[in-house]
């Protein structure tokens, strides 16, 4: 029988829903049979995640007495909500007032509930030994029970497995006494918690197949991490575990742990050897987001490969063992026959992916599909023409993806702009501006026109200079970037790029346009950039990339010294640093030169850049040599620290180990602490920077790395 609860004035309490009136209700349900969605309730009430809340702490007494009260129903609910407080415990979750009085509530909590590891029902025992993982001093109370347990065994070795209190002789007993369950528990637990138990991997292994079911992959993987790689590299041969289901485990190994990206990229090679048509799209979905990881980890922002020092091409590049690795496989799953054309596009990837020359054939025979297809790559789903933009090498692959594309617009005219999209970065050609007239009026497409029109003009024939001027200009941006096109092979009409800024739209893009305008003189370009520049309300959609386009257009003549400073400029640039976004890192540039010329400005200038955390400002500063190499350091470390994990993180890290380089090279002796501060971030196993994306974490973790090298 418990206390009476409404001693407690609840209600002056909380929990994570607010008041905690509705407490004493809840905990006393857990005497009654039906007591599950109680203790369901009073988990996400007053220990949610990481949360314990004063509520929580008053609970305590009145969760024990349930606890070891024989006749309550939900006494097993009522340990897993102390196991569950002691775990939140151990992360350091709650406030710290709290803190002490949590504490010292855990401790009573433990010694009240643990000698009910001799309880005599074994559902009470099993509860026990779950929650005592988490409760101090423990391992002695369990310890004892180790010799006598028999239902409750399996938990009992999990828990002493993780309490680091069961060792290789304990297994050996296990072993001799028949109890597969235990073994297999004891191994799991062994990977899980990281307390190493010899043999502990091939146990697992042997046993397996007794014990594989819902997921069990899945959650190795989820579970161990790295350690899992011994696992997986001895399931290869289990029967009943298949490529597909291997395939994905090694993918989500690599997922979650940097050092398995290796074994993992080796073993789904490998698989290829093992593979059916009936295994090809899992195997080849785990394998195409893997693989260009051994061909390509170089640093962003870094020198090409080989003038690189041969120790740093060795980390992160393809080695020769590599390259004839990919050779095997890629002739395995060429030897393939797929069964859809999904299976085809994926094959066609990978063999691009490799850089075998096959890709193309199988490219080519996708085109027979009624649509473009979709397949999976890392668990997304991806259509053809955005994986193979996203894997290939434009220049090596340039003419094939021009053929290709050219075949596939015609075949499915509704995905022009996923095809131009492919071809945006390939070698201008003649053959590329036809394909692109076949995709127009594609707004991508006649925008790509118009930089090859920019850019290269020669590429440009009679036939597709006659056939652009012969289509007709709708409005909107694709009328404007047709404009443009036509403009630039023609005489560079002024008014035709007026007549395209008027009719182009806000958005992605208005600054290249407004620079291509620049190019050719006209009193209306400087106009519009004014406007642009001293506008007081802005569109949610619009980027502030084309009010720095404005500002470089209008401060040109300012840097040669052939013109005054405009008068609102100035106060414009100033106050474009606190919403530029991701426009910032040219806005600071323009600013640095700025001042470089006007001189009387940098203090202004410095006063802004210092007011910025960000390590585009820092490195202006640096530049100006207006911050030590201490104070810099410090703010490159907490900008990736604050934007790890978050979008922020690809556009915070290039800029952030220019700062460690530049800050290291006039101050060495800082390396071993700045290496030490970064050291989660790039020498941990855990991806922290780009979770859930492999080829993202690597290469901004190579980044960081390179940038720390002496």
């Amino acid at each position: 029988m418990l206390n009476p609860l409404d001693t407690v004035d609840w209600s002056s309490l909380t929990h994570a829903f607010g008041e905690a009136d509705d407490v004493p209700g809840l905990v006393a349900q857990l005497l009654e049979d039906e007591w599950q969605d109680a203790a369901d309730e009073l988990t996400s009430m007053l220990v949610p995640g990481d949360e314990v809340f004063p509520a929580t702490v008053v609970a305590l007494p009145f969760l024990v007495e349930v606890a070891l009260d024989p006749e309550a129903a939900g006494r097993s609910g009522a340990l897993q909500l102390l196991g569950a407080y002691g775990e939140s415990l151990s992360r350091g979750a709650g406030p710290d007032f709290l803190r002490a009085e949590a504490t010292a509530a855990l401790r009573e909590t433990a010694q009240a509930v643990l000698p009910l590891a001799a309880d005599p029902n074994p559902e009470v025992r099993a509860a026990v030994y779950q929650a005592g993982v988490w409760l101090p001093e423990a391992a002695w109370f369990l310890r004892e029970r180790l010799e006598g347990e028999q239902d409750s065994l399996v938990p009992l070795v999990e828990a002493l497995t993780r309490l680091r209190d069961f060792d290789a002789g304990d297994l050996d007993r296990l072993r001799s006494i028949g109890r597969d369950d235990a073994v297999f528990a004891a191994a799991w637990a062994s990977l899980a918690s990281g307390h190493e138990i010899p043999g502990a991997a091939d146990d697992l292994v042997r046993l397996w197949p007794a014990f594989d079911r819902d997921d069990l992959l899945g959650r190795l993987v989820r579970a161990a991490g790295g350690r899992a790689v011994p696992v997986l590299s001895g399931l290869g041969g289990v029967a009943g575990v298949t490529v597909g289901e291997l395939a994905w485990a090694w993918h989500d190994l690599a997922l979650v742990s940097r050092a398995a990206l290796e074994p993992a990229r080796d073993s789904l090679l490998a698989l290829a050897d093992r593979a059916g048509a009936a295994d090809l799209e899992d195997l080849l979905g785990a394998l195409i987001s893997v693989l260009p990881l051994a061909v390509d980890s170089r640093p962003v922002d870094s020198p090409p490969a080989d003038s690189r020092p041969a120790d740093a091409r060795a980390d992160g590049f393809r080695s020769a063992d590599a390259v004839a690795g990919n050779s095997r496989a890629a002739d395995s799953l060429a030897r393939l026959v797929p069964e859809s054309p999904e299976g085809e596009a994926a094959l066609a990837v990978a063999l691009l992916v490799m850089g075998d020359g096959r890709w193309a054939s199988h490219a080519r025979a996708v085109l027979a599909a009624p649509e473009l297809p979709y397949f999976g790559i890392g668990g997304a789903s991806v259509d053809f023409a955005s994986a193979l933009a996203g894997f290939a090498d434009h220049d090596r692959d340039g003419p094939e993806l021009v053929a290709l594309a050219r075949a596939a617009i015609t075949a499915w005219p509704t995905t022009a702009d996923s095809w131009t999209e492919l071809l945006g970065r390939v070698p201008a050609s003649t053959a590329l501006v036809e394909v692109l007239l076949l995709a127009a009026p594609s707004k991508a497409a006649v925008r790509l026109l118009a930089r090859l029109a920019f850019a290269q003009p020669a590429v440009f024939d009679g036939a597709t200079h006659s056939a652009i001027h012969d289509l007709p200009v709708p409005g909107g941006d694709t009328g404007a970037w047709l404009l443009i096109t036509q403009a630039l092979l023609d005489s560079g009409d002024p008014a035709a790029f007026s007549r395209a800024w008027r009719i182009s739209e806000s958005g992605p893009g208005e600054d290249e346009l407004l620079r291509i305008w620049a190019t050719h003189t006209s009193p209306g370009v400087d106009v519009v950039c004014l406007d642009l520049i001293t506008r007081t309300t802005w569109g949610m959609y619009r980027s502030r990339a084309v009010q720095v386009a404005a500002l470089e257009i209008l401060l040109a003549p300012v840097l040669t010294g052939a013109q005054d400073l405009p008068e609102p400029a100035w106060p414009a640039l100033l106050g474009l640093l606190e919403v530029a976004g991701g426009a910032l890192p040219g806005a600071v540039r323009l600013g640095n030169r700025l001042v470089a010329v006007r001189p009387e400005l940098c203090p202004e200038w410095l006063a802004a850049l210092h007011r910025l955390p960000d390590p585009v400002a820092v490195e202006a500063l640096q530049a100006l040599g207006d911050i030590a190499p201490e104070r810099a350091l410090e703010l490159a470390v907490a900008g990736l620290r604050e934007a790890a994990g978050t979008r922020r993180i690809a556009e915070t890290v290039p800029p952030a180990s220019r700062v460690i380089r530049n800050a290291l090279a006039d101050r060495p002796d800082l390396r071993p602490g700045v290496t030490a501060d970064l050291a989660p971030l790039v020498a941990g196993d855990e991806r922290t920077l780009v979770p859930g994306d492999i080829r993202a974490d690597t290469h901004l973790q190579c980044t960081l790395a390179t940038a720390l090298s002496p």
